[in-house]
């Protein structure tokens, strides 16, 4: 017997032990089925509504794509980074790069690129800075935009990873606002609709010099930036989609239980007899549906069927906890961003092979105005797009493939730093990158 036989039955043995444990639960637990026929439809005072009447999960065969015609042209956002290159000055340095994915006729937007070159002085009192400039690419009239952004070290030692997301925001957000006047097809954005997380995430601190600091301004100008980018997309009648894949929410848990406990359904199967058993199994959104779309192929092929759920309605964003500072209105006022953009509709889908989850955004009002056959087409019409990657929007990975910047780029932005610092009278070399796992942390 190998070594791995052996491990592999004390593995077995321990999680039979464990399931015994775990059954006592499950045997009570209502399914996800059940739970989903509380959801109840738009009009309630309910966070999460359903748009339209019908709560019914639909299935598609992946073959069915193909007679699905695509909008085109069509665009997909993104930005790649070198991530933050730490210097034994104490500085932070990063270079980030926005650019569409375009699907039909390109034209010069295909090949416009956003730049933004960043330093993070490591004194929190040091006075902010900003430049751009505009440069010929010579492809036809496509043009490159260089963006130079200097910004104190945030009071509370914030991580570098988490500042240089904002910064591939902000690059997103400026090159989409540059851009978006030549854009005449369907957007898709590469994460939420609105990074509303990352804004909330770069502000919630008790000390109130990091609240009022620069991070926290520039939060709000990449959500202003964005949102303005955005609805002028609306307004020329195109539609904006959203693909994210590992957005973790408990929105309509929450919605769920709530109807629950107070006895608003009529389902038998999970009417609560006290508070305690009104508590569902699924902290999270994506555990909920995960379980939910998986229950509804386990009678056909789940290698090639896609199943998603009906739009649902999220017309404003949950109020803050007293325990729960981290959220997007606990410290800071969304009056610059169109309260069309903050109601968000949103459906569920599926993707067979990899069990891949992907919940897909849009404004709500863009999805409520219209009848259901159309609430439907778009959904098969945002699909149609994934099916080709078996994952997020075609426009969207094409976007990737082209702004990544990998090690050579990391090792030119290095050697450029080292030179012109060094030039600058600032002699400094790079901290060696280890592991920032938190098991090294004191």
């Amino acid at each position: 017997m190998t070594h791995f036989n052996r491990e592999h039955h004390v593995i077995e043995a321990a999680f039979e032990e464990l399931a015994s444990r775990v059954a006592q639960s499950t045997r009570t637990a209502p399914t996800a089925d059940a739970v989903w026929e509380c959801i109840d439809e738009a009009g309630s005072d309910a966070l999460v509504s359903l748009v339209g009447e019908s709560p019914t999960i639909r299935t598609l065969s992946h073959n069915a794509f193909a007679d699905i015609d695509p909008v085109r042209p069509a665009y997909g956002l993104d930005a790649g980074s070198t991530g933050g290159i730490q210097l034994q000055s104490g500085h932070r340095v990063c270079r980030c790069r926005s650019m569409f994915g375009v699907l039909g006729e390109k034209r010069d937007v295909w090949a416009d690129q956003t730049l933004l070159h960043s330093a993070i002085d490591p004194y929190p009192g040091t006075e902010q800075y900003y430049s751009s400039r505009i440069t010929s690419r010579g492809y036809g009239d496509a043009r490159t935009r260089s963006h130079v952004v200097a910004l104190p070290s945030p009071t509370d030692g914030r991580e570098t990873d988490e500042l240089v997301t904002l910064l591939q925001f902000l690059a997103e957000a400026l090159h989409l606002q540059a851009c978006v006047h030549q854009l005449d097809g369907p957007l898709y954005l590469d994460g939420a609709l609105l990074p509303l997380g990352l804004a909330s995430r770069l502000q919630f601190s008790s000390d109130t010099a990091t609240r009022d600091s620069p991070w926290l301004e520039l939060a709000r100008v990449v959500l202003a930036t964005f949102a303005t980018a955005i609805a002028v997309h609306l307004e020329h009648g195109h539609r904006v989609f959203a693909v994210a894949k590992t957005q973790e929410t408990n929105a309509l848990v929450g919605t769920l239980n709530e109807r629950i406990t107070a006895g608003k359904t009529e389902v038998s199967a999970v009417r609560p007899t006290s508070a305690a058993d009104a508590v569902l199994p699924w902290q999270t959104d994506r555990q909920f549906i995960s379980q939910l779309l998986a229950e509804q192929v386990s009678d056909t092929a789940p290698e090639t069927t896609w199943t998603y759920t009906p739009w649902l309605a999220q017309p404003t964003l949950p109020a803050p906890h007293a325990d729960h500072r981290r959220h997007p209105l606990a410290e800071v006022a969304l009056s610059y961003v169109p309260q069309e953009l903050l109601s968000r509709a949103y459906f569920f889908v599926r993707i067979p092979n990899q069990n891949g989850l992907y919940r897909i955004e849009a404004p709500l009002p863009t999805i409520q105005t219209v009848t259901q056959g159309e609430r439907e087409r778009l959904q098969r019409l945002v699909m149609r797009e994934m099916a080709q990657t078996k994952g997020t929007a075609q426009p969207v990975a094409r976007a990737d493939e082209k702004v990544r910047l990998g090690y050579a780029a990391r090792e030119e932005v290095q050697e450029t730093v080292e030179r012109v610092f060094d030039a600058a009278g600032i002699t400094t070399q790079r901290v060696p990158a280890h592991n920032r796992d938190i098991r090294w942390q004191h």
